[in-house]
């Protein structure tokens, strides 16, 4: 077992899904769950995911390093899939962070699109707490349910992206996965604007609560609550 790599990006823009992911994936005769953390490079995605997930030893999980460099390029798959019951297994993948110097802003919505559209449990791997800084480095997930077209006829996320006009669009949260907002080396009390203690899922409805006088704020928000409805923090 080990990581390998699953949608390889090129330089010329150009990606594709490795020759050695595909054969895992053909090898799997099980109904199939996918768990995938996304966010900025260099705020320990692949550490989460060997320690919590895989519980992986260091030099067989996904790689990690002490640089500023990301470690991890494009898409990466855990080639053995964790088996969580007779009929159904779970494949685990980790992607590319966002906003690195040497990446671009199509490149990070291409990458987390993917990360989105092929995950049934989404992870979103943050540091410090949740602030506009932190919402705005969200603004992708705006990106995607954009290029995204759902058709009522046939309930497919897909429907419209090879030519042909999908009907009305029911609410694009029903195709989205389960949200799941890691925030790490979080040293705050968590307490309401009255001062009462609060719990993680309700310290993340207010950063989401309606912002009044700023409609790009205001649009972020409720970009969110309607892509992720079952959200936990």
């Amino acid at each position: 077992m080990s990581a390998i790599p699953l949608v390889i990006f090129h330089q010329d823009g150009s990606c594709e899904v490795s020759k050695e992911a595909t054969a895992v994936l053909e090898g799997i005769g099980k109904q199939v769950a996918v768990v995938a953390v996304a966010g900025r490079y260099r705020t320990g995605k692949s550490f989460l995911l060997n320690h919590v997930l895989l519980r992986a030893p260091p030099e067989k999980g996904f790689q990690v390093g002490p640089t500023t460099q990301p470690c991890t390029k494009g898409l990466w798959l855990w080639s053995d899939p964790v088996h969580d019951a007779e009929d159904h297994c779970t494949l685990v993948i980790d992607t590319e962070g966002t906003g690195a110097t040497n990446s671009d802003d199509n490149r990070d919505t291409r990458i987390f699109a993917l990360a989105l559209l092929l995950s049934s449990y989404f992870v979103y791997n943050s540091q410090g707490s949740i602030d506009e800084p932190a919402l705005a480095n969200l603004q992708v997930v705006t990106n995607v349910s954009k290029m995204v077209r759902v058709s009522a006829e046939d309930a497919s996320p897909f429907a419209g992206a090879f030519g042909e006009e999908p009907k009305a669009c029911p609410d694009i949260g029903d195709f989205f996965p389960h949200f799941l907002w890691v925030v790490r080396d979080f040293i705050l009390e968590l307490r309401a604007a009255d001062g009462r203690e609060i719990g993680e899922d309700e310290y993340l409805e207010e950063a989401l609560q309606d912002h009044k006088g700023d409609q790009d704020k205001a649009g972020l928000r409720a970009a969110l609550k309607s892509a992720f409805p079952h959200r936990d923090c």
